[in-house]
C-alpha cells in the first residue's frame, strides 16, 4: 500500500496476485497466446460477416433481397480486377495472369 492509499485509506490491490499462493508462471507468453487466439478469432468474426452479406444470395421463395456478389465482382472496370478481387493464384493462372 502506497503513502497516499494509506493516508485515505482506500484498499489498493497488490500488483500480482497470487494465485493459489503462487505468482503465474510465464504471464507474458499467456497474454501473448491469448492476444493471438483473440486476433484470429476477430478475423474469422469478420470473414463470415463478408461472406453472409457479400457472397450468399438471400431470398424467400422466389424473391431475392440482398445479393451484392454481382456488384462486388463488376466493381471496378480495369482489366485486372476479375483476378485481384478474390487475389488467389489458381484464379490468376486460369485468367492467364501468371
Amino acid at each position: 500500500m502506497n503513502a497516499a492509499a494509506a493516508a485515505t485509506g482506500e484498499l489498493v490491490p497488490p500488483k500480482r496476485i497470487p494465485v493459489n499462493g503462487r505468482p503465474i508462471r510465464l504471464r507474458w507468453l499467456q497474454q501473448v497466446i491469448w492476444s493471438f487466439l483473440a486476433a484470429n478469432v476477430g478475423a474469422l468474426i469478420i470473414a463470415g460477416l463478408y461472406y453472409l452479406v457479400i457472397q450468399v444470395r438471400w431470398h424467400i421463395g422466389s424473391h431475392t433481397y440482398l445479393f451484392l456478389k454481382p456488384s462486388w465482382d463488376h466493381l471496378f472496370g480495369y482489366a485486372g480486377w476479375a483476378a485481384d478481387r478474390h487475389d488467389t493464384g489458381s484464379e490468376r493462372d486460369n485468367a492467364g495472369f501468371g
